[in-house]
Parts: C-alpha cells; sequence; structure tokens
C-alpha cells in the first residue's frame, strides 16, 4: 500500500499545480478583462492600475494596452516614449497589434526620422500572423516603395487578405486600384464592388466614391436616389467631395428623391468590420 501511495503522491501533485495554474490563468484573464471594462467607462486610473501589474509581470496584451493609455494620455502624461518602450516589450514576443503600433511610430517620426524600412519589417512580421491592419498597412507600403521595394501583386495580395478580415480601409484602396487600373487594367465594376464594401462598413471616402458611381452609371446602373444617400452620408462627414456633389444632385432631384435618400442615410447602420482596439 505504500508503494501504491508513493506512486500515486506525483499525479496528485501534477494535479494541483495545474490547478494553482489555471486559476492564476483565469486571475490574470480576469485582470486584463476588467481593464477592458474600465477603459470603456473612460475609468483609466482603474485600467492603469489592473494592467500595469499584468504588463510588468509580461503580459504582452496588457503591455500593449499600457502603450495606448501612454500614446492617448489617458490617466497618464502622454509619452510617446513610454507608448513605444511599452510596445516594444509585447512586439518583441511576437505580439501582432504591439508589432503594429511599433511600426506606426517608426513610419510617423514621433521620436525621430521616420524608418520605413523598420517600420515595414515589423508590418511583415505581424501580417505574417495575418494581422489585417499590418496587411493594408504593408500593402500601402508596397505599392509606394516605401521601406521596400514596388510590389503591385505583393500589394494587392495583403490588401485583399486585409480586406476580406472586414478591413473597409484596405477594401477602399482595392477600390482605388480597380479604378485607376493599377492590375493592369481598368476594371469598374470591381471599383464599385469594393468600394461599396468599404461604405458598408463606414469609410467616409468610400461613401462619396460610390455615391459620385451610382449618381454617373459608372460600373453599376445609374440610381440617384441612393447616390444621394451615400453622398449624404459623407458630406455628414465633413467630405469635401460629398458635399459638392450632394448639392449638384439634389439641385436636379425633387422632393420625394430627396426625403427617401435622406430616410435612408438616417437609417443606415456600418456592418462590422475589424474589432475596435483595445
Amino acid at each position: 500500500m505504500a508503494r501504491h501511495r508513493s506512486r500515486s503522491w506525483p499525479a496528485r501533485l501534477f494535479a494541483v499545480c495545474v490547478v494553482v495554474l489555471l486559476g492564476q490563468a483565469s486571475a490574470l484573464a480576469d485582470a486584463l478583462s476588467d481593464g477592458d471594462a474600465a477603459f470603456e467607462r473612460g475609468d483609466f486610473a482603474a485600467a492603469l492600475e489592473l494592467w500595469r501589474p499584468l504588463a510588468e509581470a509580461g503580459d504582452t496584451a496588457a503591455a500593449f494596452r499600457l502603450g495606448l493609455l501612454y500614446d492617448q494620455g489617458r490617466g497618464v502624461e502622454t509619452s510617446p516614449k513610454l507608448a513605444l518602450d511599452w510596445w516594444r516589450r509585447a512586439a518583441d514576443q511576437g505580439y501582432a497589434p504591439a508589432m503594429h503600433n511599433v511600426a506606426l511610430k517608426l513610419m510617423d517620426g514621433t521620436l525621430g526620422s521616420p524608418d520605413f524600412a523598420a517600420a515595414a519589417t515589423w508590418l511583415g512580421r505581424a501580417a505574417g500572423q495575418g494581422y489585417a491592419r499590418s496587411q493594408y498597412s504593408l500593402c500601402k507600403l508596397k505599392l509606394e516603395g516605401l521601406g521596400v521595394e514596388p510590389d503591385v501583386d505583393g500589394a494587392i495580395t495583403l490588401c485583399l487578405a486585409a480586406a476580406l478580415a472586414g478591413s473597409p480601409g484596405a477594401a477602399y484602396n482595392l477600390g482605388k486600384m480597380y479604378r485607376d487600373g493599377v492590375m493592369g487594367h481598368v476594371d469598374p465594376v470591381a471599383a464599385v464592388a469594393w468600394f461599396s464594401f468599404a461604405a458598408e462598413r463606414g469609410h467616409v471616402g468610400a461613401m462619396a466614391r460610390l455615391g459620385v458611381r451610382l449618381a454617373r452609371g459608372e460600373g453599376v446602373a445609374a440610381d440617384p436616389v441612393g447616390a444621394l444617400a451615400w453622398l449624404e452620408l459623407a458630406a455628414r462627414a465633413q467630405n469635401e467631395q460629398a458635399i459638392a456633389e450632394r448639392d449638384r444632385l439634389a439641385a436636379r432631384l425633387g422632393a420625394d428623391a430627396i426625403a427617401e435618400a435622406t430616410a435612408r442615410a438616417d437609417a443606415f447602420q456600418p456592418l462590422p468590420g475589424l474589432d475596435p482596439l483595445p
């Protein structure tokens, strides 16, 4: 019997360790989500108090969130340097959102001259994990040849992946690529399709572009009422092109058409796109 108890002891110890570790993981997850809830309700001091110990212990998601607080000056004094420091901690451990934000800081030159080559490296690592925001940003760098060799095919592949993941900005840029013939040929139908995808997810520029094409019947059957509705939505967001086009189009339409377009704009609810941060 003694030998039996001896053999079972390691298994019991292992089980106890598993229970303890699971409990610790649950507590960490609770603190992170409690910090998220505090952030959402505007209690940034509470979010800081919950996230800082996790970040200092090496939690990448908490370090990323702490960087957001310093970057935005919420609950702390604004400090681009500290924001970047916390993002680098998480980025060095492979946390894609942090890699993306490190890249953005490198591109905007907040702490020195812009370094597009280093930014492209970080974006490439995050994009390789399927992070849509980085796929979209790297797409733009490849199109413009900033920090990397120009690569239209690579840019299209990245933008397509990001758009299919729900990025309105990527879809909008795909629409412009098809409109401008970046692929080697102009495709107004595809341009309208991608502008529609982005507009339906609340992208203001896409709303304006879609409204213009519906008004002119470019790549799609003319629809003056639908055009006016999209232009009205973009105009409400102070898009200058949309304001001018809306006024020109409204001058040609009757009161009933204008009322219908306004009702459509009032009822608009954007489809889900990328999740907000954090």
